[in-house]
């Protein structure tokens, strides 16, 4: 009888195995809807390859994990044509090549910045299916390919201060994302930067609070020249109250009236007179006009020392 049952378990799991391949066998490319051929993706793989590079194991095995998944998202072709973004040249913005706007800034608000890809023309189509012909099923796509710079960005800021991504704490204490104006949020019907920033916060454990508010409507940025952008962007964000007295409301249970820390697995290891850290999350990063304004904000509003970091999905 033992025997028998054994025979039926193995013939299960044969069952649902195959059931798995098959599957993913038959799986559409997310972007054009030609067949993935499942596992087969993976071929196109090597071009992940620069973002193992100075991780930890722990790390390399999340990035392994990352990369199977967007290959089975996508066809060979469509994966061959991600710049992915990981030679970089600028260590403030990230870029691939020298950065002027960042020689100009003598003081940035903002620590660094890392971007997942660069923003050409395939890109620039993803992002557009996305954000304005509504193709929200891409949406766990462009999330997963936005995991991949994020533990190098983190790997900076654990260098940055005294608590070390080993130590298995994430650097970070919150969260938070560029808002969009209402007239924009209604006519996408959502904000792209606070649902990446949702799906990031989910897959990392970290907290995510809406920390700033757009003024006023400002048009596309995309349309703007260098020094519009600069421009455009003076007193262009201000504070979300609503999202600072929650934070504040957290920080509060974290540390006790005395100073002393309190058990959280995010403080673990970090001095009590250490900065905290935000980390920025929108889809692209241009000029760094933006980041620069929102870090500004954050940076003014905040009752304690804070470094502002940010994550975008593309570099212009």
């Amino acid at each position: 009888m033992l025997l028998l049952d054994r025979i039926m378990s193995w013939a299960a799991q044969g069952l649902q195995a195959g059931v798995g391949f098959l599957q993913e066998q038959n799986c559409s490319c997310l972007v054009c809807g030609r067949n993935t051929g499942g596992r087969l993706g993976m071929e196109a793989g090597h071009s992940f390859n620069g973002w193992y590079r100075d991780l930890l194991p722990v790390q390399r095995r999340s990035v392994n994990h990352i990369r199977q998944s967007i290959s089975n998202k996508l066809c060979a072709g469509c994966l061959a044509l991600i710049p992915w973004l990981t030679e970089i040249k600028c260590r403030a913005c990230g870029r691939g090549i020298a950065c002027p706007d960042c020689e100009r800034r003598s003081r940035p608000a903002f620590r660094y910045n890392r971007s997942a890809v660069q923003y050409d023309s395939a890109m620039r189509d993803w992002l557009a299916l996305y954000k304005y012909r509504g193709l929200e099923k891409l949406e766990p796509l462009l999330a997963e390919m936005l995991y991949l710079p994020y533990y190098g960005l983190s790997r900076l800021a654990a260098e940055a201060g005294s608590n070390l991504v080993s130590c298995g704490s994430e650097p970070w204490d919150m969260v938070t994302y560029v808002p969009v104006s209402s007239e924009r949020a209604q006519e996408r019907g959502f904000n792209q930067a606070e649902r990446l920033a949702a799906a990031l916060g989910s897959q990392f454990h970290l907290p995510v609070l809406p920390l700033l508010i757009r003024t006023r409507h400002s048009g596309k940025q995309s349309l703007k020249s260098r020094r519009e952008r600069v421009t455009d962007m003076r007193s262009l964000f201000a504070p979300d109250e609503a999202g600072w007295t929650a934070w504040e409301y957290q920080y509060q249970q974290r540390w006790n009236p005395s100073g002393k820390q309190r058990k959280d697995k995010r403080s673990n290891n970090r001095p009590l007179n250490s900065p905290i850290r935000i980390l920025l999350i929108d889809d692209i990063y241009t000029t760094g006009s933006t980041i620069e304004a929102c870090s500004e904000v954050l940076k003014y509003r905040s009752k304690v020392t804070c470094e502002v970091y940010s994550l975008t999905w593309s570099r212009s």
